[in-house]
């Protein structure tokens, strides 16, 4: 199951992650999964702007790609260690990339089918991402204009910078470390 999850949310299918998800998590999961898309989706835009333009590749110190690797079972790459049963829960132990700690997925068999039960996401973290892909839409349209670098860089910072230190600085969506979770 935890496969199935990473696959649709790869090929950015995100609808067909709704039916593997827990009724009560479903369209909370469902906005903060397209949020993050649209991020991902803004940082590329950003990053092929910066370097088709000023032919520099964009410092990693704003690179937002790390995101993709810390999504719990739709990180880009996830690497399945272990699964444990108890009843109708199940717990996915995976590393999403290289990360440290491992991640625990849960799930629950409902009606005979097993469904991720992710943690929710923090109220109005979805606005917030979608503001930040708008402040890096912005930028990098501001970089395709023919800004010179020294503005792209100030813009950054005063437009994109604040917006990423609050996503940052809230926990990802699903987030539970190994061995903090009710697990067997």
């Amino acid at each position: 199951m935890a496969r199935s999850l990473h696959d649709h949310f790869q090929r950015r299918d995100i609808a067909a992650i709704g039916p593997h998800l827990v009724p009560d998590r479903r369209e909370a999961t469902l906005t903060i999964l397209q949020a993050i898309s649209d991020v991902l989706a803004a940082n590329l835009e950003l990053r092929e702007a910066v370097g088709d333009y000023y032919h520099l590749p964009a410092t990693d110190t704003w690179d937002l790609a790390f995101i993709e690797n810390n999504l719990g079972p739709f990180s880009a790459r996830m690497h399945l260690i272990n699964q444990k049963y108890r009843g109708d829960e199940a717990f996915v132990t995976l590393q999403e990339g290289e990360n440290v700690p491992l991640f625990h997925a849960r799930f629950v068999l409902e009606d005979g089918r097993w469904l991720f039960e992710p943690e929710p996401p923090p109220p109005g973290m979805a606005q917030e991402l979608h503001g930040l892909a708008e402040s890096l839409r912005d930028v990098a349209g501001m970089v395709r204009g023919g800004a010179e670098y020294e503005a792209y860089l100030a813009t950054f910072f005063t437009k994109a910078l604040p917006r990423i230190r609050r996503v940052l600085n809230t926990p990802p969506p699903g987030a539970v470390a190994a061995g903090t979770a009710d697990e067997p």
